[in-house]
């Protein structure tokens, strides 16, 4: 059975079990982790384990349970299929103190639930058209739906042998393909438009220990990344030219014609770069109408 069989197959037992609990319990879980996500929201170390500890309702502590059996068999399943996770950054293996990849201070999970001193990694399926391959972990990216803004001016341009515009990175990245032995895959507690609960995975996984790269059971391969063009593919691609939070800006519109008229107005400003212009792939007639840069 495929990864994707295999998670299916997994959602449904576990939402068959979710529906032996009352819809009220099953609201009230919700609720802890929205007040969970609350806590993260105001910048606090939040751990789901320690915060079920301190709850009362038994069967809140229940259904994180149920949910912690969900995230062990997800994982058994990797470990069993001796598949790989991957965590991409710009930290190539030569930078590394200690020949170790460290994890990052007080940071917030996928479903922003829990905020710690975490290490992440995907499962995603990592290839040449990812936006995950240009991210770096100082900068991030935001997307929504086509469209990624990257949190700096992180691209460069070139020609191959054959005289053909190139994307690549500045500075190069690092694809480390990673064991989970070590990790947790993060999950959330959800209910459908139906009011039918159910467990989701976000294919994120993350570690609170440091990743040795000389340990083979740990790192199973190390690439270089360097040439990205591949991403524009199927991606409308932006960079924060100054690194000064525009795409958040640009998220916190509230209607659709607000959201085009702050593109709009950062395009021409020169805040946000579009980078499918410059290399001429995939070029969508908005963007390049209100863009008036060189190709």
């Amino acid at each position: 059975m495929n990864k994707i069989e295999y998670i299916s197959n997994l959602y449904m037992k576990y939402s068959r079990l979710l529906l032996e609990y009352e819809q009220k319990d099953i609201l009230e879980a919700i609720d802890f982790y929205e007040k969970c996500k609350q806590k993260v929201a105001e910048g606090f170390y939040t751990n789901i384990d320690v915060e079920v500890s301190n709850e009362e309702n038994e069967k809140i502590k229940k259904i994180i349970s149920l949910q912690r059996n969900f995230e062990d068999e997800i994982k058994q399943y990797f470990i069993e299929n001796d598949l790989s996770i991957i965590h991409v950054t710009d930290k190539s293996p030569q930078d590394l103190k200690d020949n170790r990849l460290y994890p990052s201070n007080l940071q917030a999970n996928h479903y922003e639930t829990e905020r710690g001193d975490y290490f992440f990694a995907t499962s995603n399926q990592i290839d040449g058209e990812s936006l995950y391959l240009a991210r770096n972990s100082k900068d991030g990216m935001i997307v929504q739906g086509d469209i990624c803004i990257y949190g700096n001016d992180i691209f460069k341009t070139s020609y191959d042998s054959e005289g053909n515009k190139r994307l690549y990175l500045k500075n190069a990245n690092y694809c480390y393909e990673l064991s989970p032995e070590d990790f947790v895959p993060v999950t959330m507690l959800k209910m459908n438009k139906n009011g039918i609960p159910y467990f989701e995975f976000s294919e994120e996984w993350i570690t609170d220990a440091p990743i040795n790269i000389n340990n083979r059971f740990q790192v199973r391969n190390i690439n270089k990344i360097q040439d990205v063009t591949s991403i524009l593919k199927h991606h409308q691609v932006f960079t924060d030219v100054n690194g000064t939070g525009e795409a958040i800006d640009i998220l916190r519109a509230k209607t659709r014609k607000e959201t085009e008229e702050r593109f709009i107005q950062k395009i021409k400003s020169k805040k946000i770069r579009y980078i499918n212009q410059m290399i001429g792939i995939n070029v969508n007639p908005f963007f390049e109408y209100n863009n008036e840069i060189e190709r």
